[in-house]
């Protein structure tokens, strides 16, 4: 059996990491990067913590145009929750304003 890739999962200040190692091609990849989540005891809306933690000193042209690239991605879901959220409470406020 021919294992070429490592997969781990490193969290680093509250931010996990999905990190793959391609060991036939000597390349670090990172798959995903995603937030723990806390919910403040005091209010019902979570506290989102930052991940924006990237060393830009150490990436390349290349690398810094794909981080671009995904962030725009990020804000154009997060963009398309609030859409769906103004719509729910939209309808919300109408069925009981009558």
């Amino acid at each position: 059996m021919n294992i070429h890739c490592l997969k781990l999962i490193v969290n680093y200040w509250n931010i996990n990491t999905i990190i793959i190692f391609d060991l036939y091609q000597s390349k670090r990849i990172i798959i995903e990067k995603y937030m723990e989540v806390t919910v403040n005891e005091d209010e019902t809306e979570p506290v989102v913590k930052p991940r924006f933690t990237e060393n830009l000193a150490i990436m390349s042209i290349d690398a810094l145009n794909e981080y671009i690239a995904s962030l725009e991605q990020e804000i154009k879901r997060v963009e398309q929750e609030i859409e769906l959220k103004r719509s729910a409470r939209e309808g919300a406020e109408s069925i009981f304003k009558k």
